[in-house]
């Protein structure tokens, strides 16, 4: 919409006031480049790093800042890795696929395990107006959504079975359409 109304290219990038340009989304694989220069990027899953698809926490080494460096430094964030393999306008071997959100408090499943929350919103979903996530219970997640103009089903079921599959036979990620987001209670 906005390339469209303003006849020009949109560009994104993915950043942080700690390590400036972190990522460019390339415009041919659509998946965001590692801006190598002046950043390392680590995107960890329990202390290790994520395999292609999977999903964790970004830590960043700056190479740029003398007086104050940042040193495997989590930025909370949550992005899924790449897993086409290296495109042709990047030579790094690590590209982001999706950003997918930022850690907050985890969610508590029925083994334990924790969970964040961000793996279950659906934002990036073309069409998704509003939502929210709410846990119910430790067996119970529903994702309320507002339909927007060109709602993606297929997209946001895509979004949906991400979330399933992260937590595998402990709960059931369900996708609820309403009219309004109620208020906060």
């Amino acid at each position: 919409m906005i390339e469209s109304s303003f006849r020009t290219q949109v560009h994104d990038f993915y950043g942080a006031t700690e390590a400036g340009c972190i990522a460019w989304r390339c415009p041919k694989c659509h998946s965001y480049h590692i801006n190598s220069d002046s950043v390392i990027v680590e995107i960890l899953n329990q202390g290790r790093p994520a395999p292609p698809g999977g999903t964790g926490e970004v830590v960043i080494t700056n190479l740029f800042s003398r007086y104050m460096p940042f040193i495997r430094y989590s930025l909370g964030d949550i992005c899924e890795v790449d897993r086409s393999g290296i495109c042709p306008e990047s030579n790094e071997p690590l590209s982001i696929k999706k950003i997918r959100g930022r850690t907050l408090e985890d969610f508590v499943l029925a083994d334990g395990r924790k969970v964040s929350p961000y793996i279950f919103m659906p934002d990036y979903v073309p069409g998704v107006l509003q939502f929210r996530v709410i846990q119910d219970s430790p067996e119970a997640i529903r994702i309320l959504v507002v339909k927007g103009k060109g709602l993606d089903v297929e997209e946001l079921e895509e979004a949906r079975n991400f979330a399933q599959n992260h937590i595998g036979d402990q709960g059931r990620v369900s996708i609820e359409f309403v009219d309004a987001i109620p208020e906060d209670r």
